[in-house]
């Protein structure tokens, strides 16, 4: 891809670089068959929230004045442009991985993936009989008139038909419909058994083959996938500032909500036919993305795995933690730190530790944030019971959380009707930090302990995301834990007030602390480096698309300070470039499980300082979120987080190295490395069985 600034990459093309990674996994033969198909699944599932946000977001801007464009630092047309262009690419490469891989992989193990063409006469009555059942009834289907042009709903799958009419046999116009059905009660895969084979089909070359039962008068000339992604809504007051966002929102007011930004359609449909649905719905050429013969394929992950057929990766138990297991957790993090590391140990000891305080006599208060929690939520299970055991319990639900906003209103009033105090979303900010503090009387004291962690407390995720978490009930940082919540729930503003907040030695509170204290960290080493002295920056977050943040490192990098970067997703620092970003090289690891965790090291002159953080280095989480960078203070712990740190910058599976085009070239090992694999040797270096020699160590850490 093409940079388009000598500074920043991007931020809408560097999300595209990220989901070409996805897509690189399923592309990646030493992958089972299964998680390759699950990668597609999620490469599509991230591709629709991509048109739907980011895509019109920038369709928005490019509709407004030219006064105001002229204020924003890119072009949304030229964006738009290398965004087709890089789509239309990506696209054309899944369906190449999807036909050339993905399709005889299966045939091999005895699944074969059938199109409506392919069926012999048998099977087709298998399935005629399975449509007029199971599917019949849950068809519906619109014809183009002169006055009605039917409404494609966002995101949802449609078929586009072209018919004429058996019974006319003079020249005729031919007729257009859309048709569709229902995904809440027709399954997107069809699988059945004919002899050592399975056949497993999709749910639109089911309707294929319906389709003479539902329209006898007609013959049917053609039955394309067609898929319509719309504005979701423009997020301005995460990327812009000051009277620009006001001059935006001033301009979107003026512009239909919900237009088209995405018009995905099976290649394969003739160019009038292409031409006619352009003109209905007033499409551009930008909004026309070619595809395959299927869409939505984010459905994959329900795809059907008959006898467990297709590989998939081997379950892994989680670690036993063994200062944990089988004590009493409460009392353990009364003497010393704990960490813990998700999915490769079990996130059931935090669940455990809210359990026993629901029911602890001595526990007054539980006071905790929550932004995405599982559907099924033994975290608030475990906030219900200590509140029907007259617990003071205080839940912050963060109700802005992007496609959650519903499921959160829900559980707020599933726990206001169990008595627990709800405290909603602040204006214009979001909480973000994770948190959790229990206030427990110890005879004549009060002690407090304290859960911190880099994901949500969610008992689902856990089991997929790699996330950090502290249990401590150490009074530096657990007093200023209570110093949050009292703002959250005392006096809702002050946290964007600087002379009401109270003052954080220990934690890195943003928006008003996290940004400021980082400066002054990166500022340190610059000064080291500009001694003479060893300076060193590691960081790891899922993305990096602050400027500030980014010039800062700039200068650093300047300066002589050796700096690592671990950037999951987007990226917008653009390394190896001379005199801004020689000193500079980032990773990004993709694989088995979602690198979610975020860690900051800083050399500090020998006295390492390591931090651990709910908050990435791009603006809305330094300037809009309220969250909590918290300090690793255990040596041992400390150890712990440099081994990883080791571990992630050796990793030559999973990680590819942004370079300046952002093209995702793999991290391989030379004759006679090592083999580190993030995902599986996590899990011997939390069990002891991986050490890494001087040499190594010395590689990462000069």
């Amino acid at each position: 891809m093409k940079l388009y600034h000598n500074h920043f990459f991007n931020s809408e093309l560097s999300w595209l670089s990220f989901n070409h990674r996805v897509l690189q996994e399923a592309e990646e033969s030493n992958n089972p068959l299964m998680e390759r198909i699950k990668f597609l699944s999620i490469y599509s599932s991230n591709m629709d929230e991509f048109f739907r946000v980011r895509v019109a977001s920038l369709r928005s801007l490019e509709a407004l004045e030219k006064t105001t464009k002229s204020e924003l630092f890119f072009n949304p047309r030229k964006i738009l442009n290398i965004i087709h262009e890089e789509v239309t690419h990506q696209q054309l490469l899944f369906g190449e991985i999807f036909r050339n891989d993905i399709i005889p992989e299966l045939k091999k193990v005895g699944v074969y993936l059938s199109r409506n063409e392919e069926l012999n006469a048998k099977q087709t009555k298998k399935v005629e009989e399975y449509f007029n059942k199971k599917v019949k009834p849950w068809v519906d289907y619109q014809f183009f008139e002169k006055n009605n042009v039917p409404e494609l709903r966002d995101s949802k799958l449609y078929y586009a038909l072209r018919m004429r009419s058996s019974h006319i046999e003079h020249d005729q116009e031919d007729i257009y419909a859309v048709i569709s059905i229902s995904r809440e009660n027709v399954p997107r895969f069809f699988s059945f058994k004919d002899g050592d084979k399975e056949i497993v089909m999709f749910r639109g070359d089911v309707l294929r083959v319906g389709l003479k039962f539902i329209f006898p008068a007609f013959e049917v000339l053609g039955c394309y996938s067609i898929k319509m992604s719309r504005d979701a809504e423009l997020h301005i007051d995460d990327e812009f500032s000051g009277d620009l966002v006001a001059k935006i929102k001033e301009g979107l007011e003026k512009r239909k909500k919900g237009i088209p930004i995405r018009f995905l359609y099976d290649v394969r449909m003739p160019q009038d036919m292409l031409i006619f649905f352009k003109k209905q719905y007033k499409l551009t050429d930008l909004d026309l993305i070619p595809g395959g013969r299927y869409h939505s394929l984010n459905d994959f992950i329900t795809f059907p795995n008959p006898d467990n057929k297709i590989l998939s990766f081997v379950p892994i138990a989680p670690l036993k933690h063994p200062q944990m297991e089988g004590k009493n957790i409460r009392k353990v993090i009364a003497e010393k730190d704990i960490m813990l590391h998700f999915p490769y140990q079990s996130f059931d000891y935090v669940i455990n530790w809210l359990e026993d305080a629901s029911e602890d006599k001595h526990v007054s208060e539980i006071q905790i944030t929550l932004y995405r929690v599982a559907s099924e939520s033994r975290i608030i299970q475990a906030l219900i019971k200590a509140a029907k055991n007259k617990k003071k319990v205080t839940v912050f639900i963060e109700v802005k959380a992007r496609f959650n906003e519903a499921d959160n209103l829900l559980w707020a009033d599933k726990m206001e009707k169990a008595g627990i105090k709800v405290l909603y979303s602040i204006p214009a900010i979001k909480v973000h930090c994770k948190l959790c503090l229990i206030t427990r009387n110890e005879g004549d004291k009060i002690k407090r302990y304290a859960y911190f962690s880099t994901g949500n407390l969610n008992e689902k995720t856990a089991n997929l995301y790699c996330d950090t978490a502290l249990l401590t009930s150490d009074p530096r940082l657990t007093e200023e834990a209570f110093y949050i919540f009292f703002t959250l729930e005392q006096k809702l503003h002050v946290l964007q007030d600087d002379h009401a907040i109270p003052a954080f030695s220990h934690l890195m509170v943003a928006p008003n602390y996290l940004r400021s204290r980082t400066y002054d960290w990166i500022d340190f080493e610059i000064e080291e480096a500009k001694a003479g002295r060893k300076a060193h920056i590691i960081a790891k977050t899922n993305s990096l698309d602050d400027f500030g943040m980014i010039e800062k490192l700039y200068e650093a990098s300047n300066a002589g300070v050796k700096i690592d970067l671990i950037v999951r997703g987007i990226c917008c620092l653009i390394p190896d470039v001379m005199n801004q970003s020689k000193n500079i090289k980032i990773r990004s690891i993709i694989g088995r499980y979602l690198e979610h965790s975020r860690v900051f090291y800083y050399y500090h002159a020998g006295a390492e300082k390591v931090y651990l953080s709910s908050a990435d280095w791009m603006r809305r989480n330094l300037d809009k979120r309220i969250e909590a960078a918290f300090p690793i203070y255990d040596p041992k712990l400390k150890k712990e987080i440099l081994d990883i740190l080791t571990l992630q910058l050796s990793d030559n599976v999973n990680a590819r190295f942004i370079n300046r085009k952002q093209s995702n070239v793999f991290v391989r090992p030379q004759k006679g490395d090592k083999v580190y694999d993030t995902h599986m040797d996590m899990y011997k270096l939390l069990a002891g069985d991986l050490k890494f020699t001087e040499n190594e160590i010395r590689k990462i850490f000069p």
